[in-house]
């Protein structure tokens, strides 16, 4: 939760749900809001803000993006092939000169717009884009590493121009190793040319950490604003919540 100007007030909750093959969205809404102390007390007068995190997400350059063709832009994801358009509701968010054209399950969709009729949405890559400004190193290139429990997105970036940004799953540092130096040296850059900025669920003692300083001498924390609160959570370090504080306004 955040108060009126963004600030985050201190509540945190997360939950994971196990991936089925059919989905029944309703069943999973009603056990997250009989578990969520935040669900059950939100009034219709607060603002929900959706932070959608699909796969289904291209970024259009701003000067070729139309709102049209919308639905269009689906058929060009290479996940979409064996998919419906039609039970999907395709969805945009802007991200400095980028247009993320975004699809989402209908009946997902459907089911937040009638729980939160004046919800918010945006995807998190758009998210993360807007924010790009405000690493100010010294160095050519940047990296953003944001971290959750199975999967991370990478995100590079020289001067304030997006590079590239994805989405992957990994098992191994390896894994997270081998897309970051293919994405710099796809940038034109060399490893000690580039700042890796680190966020979310890793360690600074881990076995994660370890291997990417292995190959990226230059590693620094993404750092939040306004940490007053994580006074309330002293066993975890600030770089943790910035996923869920951050890359949401």
């Amino acid at each position: 939760t955040f108060s009126e100007d963004y600030i985050p007030a201190g509540q945190l909750e997360h939950f994971n749900f196990k991936k089925q093959d059919s989905a029944d969205y309703e069943a999973l809404f009603e056990q997250l809001k009989s578990d969520s102390k935040i669900l059950s007390a939100a009034g219709s007068h607060q603002k929900v803000i959706i932070s959608w995190e699909t796969d289904l997400v291209q970024p259009i350059p701003a000067t070729l993006y139309e709102p049209e063709s919308i639905a269009a832009y689906f058929g060009y994801h290479k996940d979409s092939i064996t998919k419906d358009t039609a039970d999907f509701e395709h969805l945009s968010d802007q991200g400095a000169d980028y247009q993320f054209v975004y699809s989402v399950p209908k009946a997902l969709y459907r089911l937040v717009q009638n729980n939160f009729p004046g919800s918010v949405h945006q995807h998190k890559q758009a998210a993360i884009v807007r924010k790009l400004g405000a690493f100010t190193d010294i160095y050519p290139l940047k990296a953003l590493l944001v971290f959750y429990q199975d999967h991370f997105i990478l995100t590079t970036f020289a001067g304030k121009r997006l590079q590239l940004i994805i989405s992957r799953p990994f098992n191994h540092g390896a894994d997270v190793v081998y897309h970051l130096l293919s994405a710099i040296k796809e940038a034109g850059f060399n490893p000690d040319q580039c700042c890796v900025y680190l966020s979310g669920l890793i360690d600074g003692d881990s076995a994660l950490f370890k291997e990417i300083y292995k190959f990226l001498p230059v590693i620094d924390v993404d750092k939040m604003e306004h940490t007053r609160f994580l006074s309330d959570h002293p066993d975890y370090p600030s770089h943790f919540f910035v996923p869920f504080f951050k890359y949401v306004r």
